[in-house]
């Protein structure tokens, strides 16, 4: 495609200066009076070039003056107007003057017109064009332009292949020579080889070969350059291609089995070449071709096998090609005898020794269903004991059929089965009854003896018989009265002897039994005798729960009723009476009386309040256990205590415990209650609170103290009778110290309180302890204590006397501790009035100092008692006498370790001697002073 002159316009528009006109290196003179007006072509123009390509001869152009006289030294430029080349300035010869010569190279774009233009560099001076002809370059590729991909059998592809040789810039070229082969396929190509159009451009008619489906390829070529390939695959639709059976036709075999001979066809075109790779699609009404599809070959050939259908006859096939169809037929024939099936007969009833009321008949047939005329049918009774005439052979239809005369065999079926040569069979059945046939029944096992819930040492047996021959399949019904057992049948019919057992597993209740067995309305009676089994279980009668006192007998005897498993009486026999618990005794009579029944006597013995027990019971281990309670109501019953008289500490349990022995005639009575009580908590407790003597007629229980120390009691009750133990509580450690009298109190510094300290010792009940040493100390303040250990009295209280220290007005604290009792603390305050102390000046009077300003000393003042020793936290109270002698700051303070207190004195507005004060209680001290104006 041509590019657009705009776009040409465009792009060569940019000049290029080439060169002044002239010769040389030395640009010559201009002469004079000359002035250049034009520039005129020399030569170069008109040429004709490749594509691309610089022409052969350079563009030469001259500058000239109105008068056609070269004008030399001028500029001249160049530039390309049409055809997108490219311009490039080139020397000039000793014989140029006045030119300019410039190298073009044509614009890619060919065939094509091309335009340069020169023109002279400030000069108003026409401008000259050239003109040169592109042509396309050399074939520098090969393409394809169209081609169809698709075409009928033997039929032209449309379109048809082009390719189009074009020069490097994609500028057709005409005349180059193409040659066109076939690569695959048997087609025509036509012409072999010709030459690119004007456009480069060259064709060929491609003639498809017969082959079908196949890719066919053709492969066009030129000089130099690589080949381009077509492909195209034919088809055969609306092609009047010719097909034809070549074999497979006409055949027979049997069903289901494959034909001898394939089924064959051949593929022709109109002139009678075969047709290769066309599609034929196979199909049968019955059975299978394989393949369903296939190809034919390179002779035109297609083939598959067909398997014939299941059902014999005839059948057909098709082959079809593109709308065209063949027909295959084949006769199926009837296989081998393989199966049988009920025709008739089937499920008949009849009387015992009667025929069944149809024909038995059988259709043969092969494996596909199909009747197998000609077979030979067996026929066999294989269950009843009855017989069956066969009649040979097999009809038509395939049909055979017998007569089948039943067995004895009863309410079970009897069987006939007919089979062929292979295995193949069918089984008939059929039912006989014995409705109006006179059987008979006998019995075996009739009039034995047996044990409650036993089975009977011989099987009861039912025997049926017709006409002296044993009838099978017998159901026999057994009737068995209310609690006169069960019947377990050994099975459900007669056997081939016509016999049926049965076990009878009697009743539970001793006597006479009998049972019934009803077969087809026939009825057969079994008698037994139960008799009891050995004992096996005892029950009591009478006797049970009695009261009596110690060493009474019961009022009413004991009495057991002994029985075997089922609860028949049990008469004679032996049992055994023992006194189990209690201690008393039992006299019993041996054996058991006419109704299993036994007696004995019961003398209760010393367990009170607790069940006595007798033991009634026989061989193999079955027992009654009788059970009796005694009382001691009006029985002298003897008590004697221990443990009574101990010491122990409050809270803790005796060492010893308190025990009650009770007896009777000298005998330890068990089981007898004891309880045991204290008068308050303030006494104790005692564990258990009740009780019952043991076997020994011992009963004990552990006393614990109670809080209070002192004497304690306890008593132990019983069956109305008292007995009362003493004990000691002894007081515990301390356990606690309590201040008596106030914790808090006041003094006066530097001496003893006015009340001495007191605290009591306790233990953990509050019980005051004697013997406690209490240490007294010093917590705070200073001060001492005496004695610093003392003891507590009988009331368990220690004292002691607290002598203040010397620090006032602060609370001070003293401190008592036992081993084993928590620190206890006493608290005072240290008052100064009342206490001589004495109260001196230490620094600060007799100074001097201007009015209204504060002296340079403080004030001090320092607290002693008596004996020199200082007293701390004194209140000491600053004051001046008169207004005008100033103010003190602080007006008041307390004294320091050293007894001393400090203030500042700041004097008044007047001149003039002046005094101030320190005051502690009563005691007042005087400080002089001297304002200057």
């Amino acid at each position: 495609m041509k590019p657009s002159s705009s776009l040409l316009r465009r792009v060569a528009l940019v000049p290029l200066v080439l060169a002044l006109a002239g010769c040389g290196d030395k640009s010559p003179s201009r002469p004079e009076g000359t002035t250049p007006v034009g520039v005129r072509v020399v030569s170069g123009d008109g040429q004709t070039g490749a594509a691309g390509a610089t022409l052969e001869k350079d563009v030469v152009v001259e500058v000239v003056d109105d008068r056609g006289r070269p004008v030399p030294g001028v500029l001249v430029r160049f530039r390309v107007l049409d055809g997108e080349g490219s311009v490039a300035a080139s020397p000039l010869t000793q014989d140029e003057p006045a030119m300019a010569r410039a190298r073009w190279t044509l614009g890619p774009v060919a065939p094509d017109s091309q335009v340069l233009e020169a023109w002279l560099e400030g000069v108003q001076a026409t401008p000259v064009r050239l003109v040169a002809f592109s042509v396309p370059g050399p074939p520098a590729q090969l393409s394809r332009v169209r081609g169809a991909t698709a075409g009928l059998v033997g039929g032209a592809v449309t379109p048809a292949p082009a390719v189009r040789v074009a020069d490097r810039f994609g500028n057709g070229v005409p005349g180059v020579e193409v040659g066109w082969e076939m690569v695959a396929g048997d087609g025509t190509l036509s012409p072999a080889r010709g030459q690119t159009d004007s456009t480069g451009v060259a064709a060929v008619q491609w003639m498809l070969g017969p082959q079908v489906g196949a890719e066919q390829t053709v492969r066009a070529a030129a000089a130099g350059l690589p080949p381009v390939p077509f492909t195209a695959v034919a088809g055969t639709e609306g092609v009047p291609l010719q097909l034809a059976r070549r074999g497979g036709d006409g055949q027979h075999a049997a069903v289901g089995t494959l034909l001898a001979d394939s089924l064959r066809v051949a593929l022709r075109m109109p002139d009678g070449r075969p047709v290769a790779g066309a599609q034929v699609t196979w199909a049968a009404a019955a059975g299978g071709v394989t393949p369903a599809v296939s190809r034919t070959d390179a002779q035109g050939y297609a083939a598959a096998a067909w398997r014939l259908g299941t059902v014999a006859g005839l059948s057909t096939a098709t082959a079809t090609v593109d709308g065209g169809t063949l027909t295959f037929t084949a006769r199926g024939d009837a296989g081998p005898p393989a199966q049988l099936s009920i025709a008739g007969g089937d499920g008949g009833t009849a009387p015992i020794g009667g025929a069944a009321p149809d024909d038995l008949a059988v259709r043969v047939e092969d494996a596909y269903g199909n009747p197998a005329p000609g077979a030979q049918v067996t026929w066999t009774v294989t269950s009843g004991g009855g017989s069956v005439q066969p009649a040979g052979g097999v009809d038509l239809p395939g049909i055979t059929r017998a007569r089948w005369i039943l067995g004895p065999l009863l309410n079970s079926a009897q069987t006939v089965r007919a089979s062929i040569a292979g295995g193949a069979s069918a089984t008939f059945t059929a039912t006989a009854h014995a409705r109006g046939v006179p059987l008979q029944i006998t019995g075996h096992g009739i009039g034995q003896r047996g044990t409650p819930g036993s089975v009977l040492a011989d099987s009861l047996v039912v025997a049926v018989s017709w006409s002296g021959r044993p009838v099978r399949g017998v159901r026999v019904q057994w009737t068995v009265p209310a609690g006169n057992g069960s019947v377990t049948q050994g099975a459900e019919e007669t056997d081939a002897q016509g016999r049926l057992s049965a076990a009878w597993r009697l009743g539970t209740v001793a006597g006479p039994s009998s049972i019934t067995a009803t077969a087809e309305g026939g009825t057969l009676t079994f008698g037994a005798d139960v008799v009891a089994g050995p004992p096996a279980q005892v029950a009591i009668v009478g006797g049970n729960g009695g009261t009596a006192p110690i060493g009474g007998t019961l009022p009413g005897d004991l009495q057991v009723r002994v029985s075997d498993a089922y609860g028949n009486p049990a008469p004679g026999a032996p049992v055994t009476w023992i006194v189990t618990s209690g201690g008393g005794s039992v006299q019993t009579a041996d054996g058991a009386d006419a109704p299993g029944v036994a007696t004995a006597r019961w003398t209760l013995g010393p367990r009170l309040d607790s069940v006595q027990t007798v033991r009634a019971s026989i061989a193999g281990g079955a027992s009654a256990t009788f059970t009796a309670t005694a009382h001691a109501r009006g029985v002298p019953l003897q008590i004697t205590g221990q443990g009574s008289g101990q010491r122990g500490p409050v809270g803790s349990v005796l060492a010893d415990s308190l025990a009650v022995v009770v007896r009777w005639s000298g005998r330890p009575v068990q089981g007898a209650r004891v309880q045991w009580t204290v008068p308050s908590s303030y006494q104790g407790s005692i564990t258990p609170a009740e009780g019952r003597t043991d076997a020994q007629g011992r009963a004990a229980a552990a006393w614990r103290m109670g809080p209070g120390a002192g004497h304690a009691e306890a008593t132990a009750t019983v069956e109305e009778t008292s007995l009362v133990f003493v004990a000691t509580a002894q007081v515990g450690t301390a356990a606690s110290l309590t201040p008596l009298g106030g914790s808090s109190r006041e003094g006066r510094v530097g001496q003893p309180l006015a009340d001495s300290l007191f605290v009591a010792a306790q233990d953990q009940y509050g019980n005051a302890v004697p013997g406690v040493t209490v240490t007294w100390g010093v917590a705070s303040g200073g001060g001492s204590i005496s004695p610093a250990q003392s003891v507590t009295d009988w009331r368990g209280v220690a004292v002691a006397q607290w002598t203040l220290g010397l620090v006032a007005d602060s609370t001070q604290q003293a401190s008592a501790v036992a081993p084993g009792a928590a620190r206890v603390f006493f608290n005072a305050t240290a008052r100064t009035q009342g206490v001589t102390l004495h109260l001196t000046r230490r620094a600060g009077n007799g100074q001097s100092g201007r009015v209204s300003t504060v002296l340079a000393d403080s004030l001090e003042v320092e607290v002693r008692t008596p004996a020199g020793q200082p007293v701390r936290n004194a209140f000491i109270r600053w004051d001046t006498n008169v207004e005008y002698s100033g103010g003190i700051s602080p007006n008041s303070s307390r004294t320091d370790a050293n007894g001393r207190a400090r203030t500042s004195w700041e004097l008044g507005y007047m001149p003039g001697p002046v005094q101030a004060t320190a005051r502690l209680d009563d005691a007042v001290v005087t400080f002089t002073a001297t304002a200057n104006p």
